[in-house]
């Protein structure tokens, strides 16, 4: 005689989709900038045109919160995320502890080990949309750039470390916040991840270098415009 298991959590499954659907409709939004940095995110209005509670949109709101999306102010009420240049420059510097951790977990590997065809795909990918062309769409631009952040995101996961693949994501959103208002995407930026991607393959350290020449470039750059 079989006995029917019940979870605390499942009269509560509806609910929990609804503000899974509601956080990425708002996480898309966000990303593609559609909702502009800076902005309020109003329940009252938000909640109006998605058909939902408030307490299923304050919940959604958490999740962007917790993502480093959306910010609360006290009083104020929730924002989304303002990434300024001197983040940046914070970001890229714990990015680099965070690559260049990788990529050493990475070389001391056997050869064998590491499945650099994803990496190679998104390149190819970032060369399809960008090469050849004298000027580049807005919605190209925000192709290559998801590209870009896919290759470090596949860098960090060669090490095959969770814990360091969890830390790397918590930096996207952020990366991808900022990138939703670059309009320029440089044809030096496709040739910069194919020479990374080359260094990669050779597994030694100049791996490592790479990686820190790759990244001191945006970060040199951004440094001297303050």
């Amino acid at each position: 005689m079989s006995t029917q298991l019940r979870l605390s959590g499942a009269d509560d499954f509806s609910r929990v989709s609804t503000v899974n659907k509601l956080a990425q409709v708002l996480r898309d939004a966000i990303l593609s900038g559609e909702l502009a940095q800076g902005i309020q995110l109003r329940e009252t209005a938000l909640a109006s045109q998605f058909g939902v509670g408030r307490s299923v949109l304050r919940e959604a709101l958490r999740e962007l919160v917790a993502e480093g999306l959306a910010i609360h102010k006290v009083n104020r009420g929730m924002f989304v995320t303002i990434i300024r240049s001197e983040d940046i420059l914070d970001i890229y510097l714990v990015r680099e502890v965070l690559e260049v951790a990788a990529v050493t977990i990475m070389i001391g590997r056997r050869a064998e080990d590491v499945d650099f065809t994803p990496i190679e795909a998104a390149v190819a990918e970032m060369r399809r949309v960008t090469r050849g062309r004298r000027t580049l769409t807005d919605e190209r631009v925000r192709h290559a750039f998801r590209l870009d952040l896919r290759i470090h995101q596949l860098i960090v996961e060669l090490s095959d470390s969770l814990r360091l693949v969890r830390l790397y994501r918590s930096l996207s959103a952020e990366m991808s916040i900022y990138f939703s208002n670059v309009r320029v995407f440089r044809s030096e930026y496709l040739e910069q991840h194919e020479e990374l991607l080359e260094a990669l393959g050779r597994m030694d350290e100049s791996s490592i270098e790479a990686v820190k020449a790759h990244l001191h470039r945006p970060t040199a750059e951004l440094g001297a415009q303050r």
